[in-house]
């Protein structure tokens, strides 16, 4: 069943890895491009956080991982979707493995590797923009890449207590993982703090009440990674190009109507998620259900759980997504007043993936320790039902890949044809052209602009720094033929 489960779940991951690797280049990308290639790695950092360049500037970690990706021929941009997924699945797997041995329960790395994608694929499939969170450099850094990171420093964390001695090379890569994941963006440090105060508040509980020794040594890997993150917010609050950016931006809101806003987002993104894609929720409810059903059934020596722990379990998880998704969407409400961006809400629908995921899992340990057990007259309906019903859910992944695979002839023609654009544009700027005129694309990532055939638009200027030319448009035919 796990190998089903896996090639199931491993055929759509698959899929947006293939389509991701016929990226180029595209909006903000042009214009990281040019501020590497008018100053240089080193200079760019600076420059990029002390004067208002034409993208978020103060947003230190995706300014550097901008400028390491521009070191590299634009095609290896298409590296980076296929790298960020197998990254998300080592980080998630590591987790999943820590939280088992911390919790002494025995599982298999195949087993791990099956609850990891399973929850990559889920929340890729919702997320509402996702061609701009995988397939866009510039999107995936800011929104994918610090959950990514974020997932390998919970791996850390949960590692840190099994250790009887703390380490202070261990605590500072907490630390530094932490600065650089919180410096991606403010949606990114903002849900990464609420995430280690939450854990810093369950584990203090933890060890006031149950004296737990495994939760007194997370405190000082969670206090060091806090200090990361604040560290981390605080270069983002104090760029000097903060002033420039917030000048085209309507004035901050109260802590009131900050407040209010926040709530009604909150409100507005679970109702739409949960109603918009209510089959992949509760095909990821029955699939956590099941799963934790199968597993139970073979743990019957173990002790008992008491069943109303496990019901106010469920209460927890919902007050924890809740909290999670609130800390995701306050900085959009500070700093726009209004609804977030599509891929800004990445990381609150991952909480809500995470949230489905975690109350199915309840949900079968609810079902086993009730009614499930062996000494039951419905333990061997369950028994067959717990499997039959893996299976089909393993049907939807498959399905959904249909779709996916289907989209592959538009990126490749997109990718031959821009390859083909940059050729144009580096031979015509070795041969010192002034005005260049090249074919215009289709806009491969909805709501990112290409290049215009007005040589004046921001990103065609950005494309002709890069490209060493005068001026750049394009204007001519050839995308429909």
């Amino acid at each position: 069943m796990i190998v089903l489960g896996l090639l199931a779940f491993a055929i759509p991951l698959a899929g947006y890895a293939y389509l991701g690797s016929f990226m180029r280049y595209s909006g903000d990308d042009y214009c990281y491009a040019a501020v590497l290639a008018q100053n240089g790695f080193w200079k760019a950092q600076w420059v990029s956080y002390l004067v208002q360049p034409p993208y978020s500037g103060n947003r230190f970690a995706l300014t550097l991982f901008s400028e390491i990706a521009g070191l590299f021929n634009p095609v290896a941009s298409g590296a980076l979707p296929v790298l960020a997924i197998l990254l998300w699945l080592a980080a998630m797997a590591l987790t999943l493995h820590q939280l088992a041995r911390l919790f002494r329960v025995s599982v298999s790395w195949p087993f791990t590797l099956l609850l990891s994608e399973f929850l990559v694929f889920f929340t890729f499939f919702q997320a509402p923009d996702l061609s701009q969170v995988l397939f866009w450099r510039s999107g995936m850094l800011p929104y994918l890449a610090p959950l990514v990171a974020d997932t390998f420093l919970a791996a850390l964390l949960l590692y840190q207590p099994q250790r009887f001695k703390f380490s202070p090379l261990t605590l500072g890569g907490t630390f530094g993982l932490a600065f650089l994941a919180g410096g991606f963006s403010e949606t990114a440090a903002a849900y990464q703090a609420g995430a280690l105060l939450l854990a810093l508040a369950a584990a203090t509980l933890a060890t006031l009440t149950a004296r737990r020794p495994a939760s007194t040594r997370m405190v000082p890997g969670l206090l060091a990674a806090l200090l990361g993150t604040g560290a981390a917010m605080l270069l983002l609050i104090l760029s000097p190009t903060n002033a420039a950016r917030q000048a085209d931006l309507p004035a901050p809101p109260d802590v009131v109507n900050l407040a209010a806003m926040t709530l009604q987002n909150t409100k507005i993104i679970v109702y739409t998620t949960l109603r918009s894609q209510w089959l992949s929720n509760l095909i990821a409810f029955v699939f956590a259900a099941s799963i934790s059903y199968r597993l139970a059934t073979r743990l019957t020596s173990s002790a008992s759980p008491n069943l109303l722990r496990l019901t106010l379990q469920l209460a927890l998880i919902l007050a924890i997504a809740l909290l999670l998704i609130i800390c995701s969407i306050a900085p959009s409400a500070y700093a726009q007043s209004s609804y977030p961006e599509l891929r800004a809400l990445f990381p609150a629908g991952f909480t809500l993936v995470a949230a489905v995921a975690a109350l199915g899992w309840t949900a079968g340990q609810i079902l086993f320790w009730g009614v499930g057990k062996p000494i039951h007259r419905l333990a061997t309906p369950l028994r067959v039902l717990a499997p039959v019903m893996l299976a089909v859910c393993c049907i939807f992944p498959l399905a959904a890949s249909i779709n996916i695979y289907a989209q592959s002839p538009l990126y490749q023609k997109w990718a031959t044809l821009w390859d083909a654009r940059d050729r144009q544009i580096r031979e015509a700027s070795s041969r010192n052209v002034h005005d260049v005129q090249v074919m215009a694309l289709d806009h491969i990532i909805p709501r990112v602009a290409e290049l215009q055939p007005e040589a004046g638009f921001w990103y065609n200027r950005c494309a002709a720094i890069y490209y060493g030319v005068a001026t750049l448009r394009a204007n001519l035919p050839g995308w429909d033929q």
